[in-house]
């Protein structure tokens, strides 16, 4: 192996190590922030639960099927 060769190879292994500890951080900050909006939802929850079924009702009539979706996956993730 040619002194090329190696600073080649040592170059893509810094390469490597440097994509892996930015997905691990990518990772670590969706996960907060997953964590942060099962708060989020938990308090939204109650604050629904409190309301008179007339409210919530009216409520579920207007929300849209992507939001619907969104929380059940976040309420899926956070269990």
């Amino acid at each position: 192996m040619t002194l090329e060769q190696i600073k080649e190879k040592k170059c893509l292994l810094k390469s490597d190590d440097i994509d892996k500890k930015t997905a691990l951080a990518q990772a670590e900050q969706i996960t907060n922030t997953m964590k942060y909006l099962k708060e989020e939802i938990k308090e939204i929850q109650a604050m629904f639960e409190k309301m008179e079924k007339q409210d919530q009702s009216r409520f579920l009539k207007n929300i849209k099927p992507q939001t619907v979706a969104l929380i059940q996956a976040l309420a899926i993730f956070s269990s």
